[in-house]
């Protein structure tokens, strides 16, 4: 039988193009779904944004904005996120210089619905908010205060200045600026030397650690309401802990509920 050459080709054409546009229809499918493009933060930054970057050694102030993503601080780098400000991932930082969070117009006593996780709501603070994670590693500063995390709070490592999460009290860091922080998942607090710590008035939807942490600095763990375990243990003196709740409290944050003497 001959061969039609022609309906031959024909077919053979059109299953080139059939390839063809599968493979160019799978490629614009990807790039739907590629990873959201990041914008470098070496100044101030307002509005909306997929993900941020903040190059090492650089300086980013965050004011009123929403990143979709998350924010990564570099090494040397500095993040001041003044706000109001909500970063729907995580906020992390590993040898960043400086990490500092903080609302001045929140009243230094508490944050705003500060029950919300006890009592179950879904509301969440009008200062800063962070959906996801918060991790501080190996930097000189690290300060928080007045926000909401929804998920865990990793600070760690800190060598310089301070280790302030939190703290309304007077003379406190976070004192004028929005005092403690609500956090839905755990706080780990571990192995920082600083010339100040404070780790006070935080409501923490599951376990505080606090553990290994070293230096002249009195450290202070103070009213603290903790859903789950509060474990402190491996801190050098002085070491003050007082006031805090939690269903069972261990080590040196052990049968202290009331705070320490002044």
């Amino acid at each position: 039988m001959a061969i039609n050459r022609h309906g031959f080709e024909l077919r053979r054409f059109a299953s080139v193009v059939t390839r063809a546009t599968l493979v160019l229809l799978v490629c614009m499918s990807g790039a739907g779904i590629a990873s959201a493009a990041s914008v470098n933060c070496t100044g101030t930054l307002t509005g909306t944004f997929d993900n941020v970057v903040v190059p090492g050694g650089a300086e980013c102030d965050v004011g009123a904005a929403t990143v979709n993503g998350s924010i990564n601080v570099g090494a040397g780098a500095e993040l001041f996120m003044y706000g109001p400000a909500t970063v729907k991932g995580s906020v992390s930082g590993n040898g960043s210089y400086a990490i500092v969070i903080y609302n001045a117009s929140l009243a230094p006593t508490a944050v705003t619905n500060k029950n919300a996780l006890v009592s179950g709501k879904s509301e969440v603070p009008t200062g800063n908010n962070i959906l996801g994670n918060l991790n501080i590693t190996n930097n000189n500063t690290a300060e928080v205060c007045g926000a909401f995390i929804g998920g865990n709070v990793f600070i760690t490592g800190t060598y310089g200045t301070e280790v302030a999460f939190g703290g309304s009290e007077f003379g406190a860091a976070c004192s004028t600026v929005g005092g403690g922080n609500v956090i839905g998942g755990a706080v780990s607090i571990q192995n920082n030397k600083a010339t100040f710590f404070r780790d006070a008035d935080n409501v923490v939807g599951r376990t505080m650690t606090v553990s290994g942490n070293q230096g002249s600095a009195n450290k202070n763990v103070l009213n603290n309401s903790v859903a789950a375990t509060l474990a402190c243990f491996n801190n050098t003196a002085p070491f003050n802990a007082g006031g805090n709740s939690a269903t069972s409290s261990t080590g040196q944050c052990a049968n202290k509920e009331q705070p320490p003497p002044e």
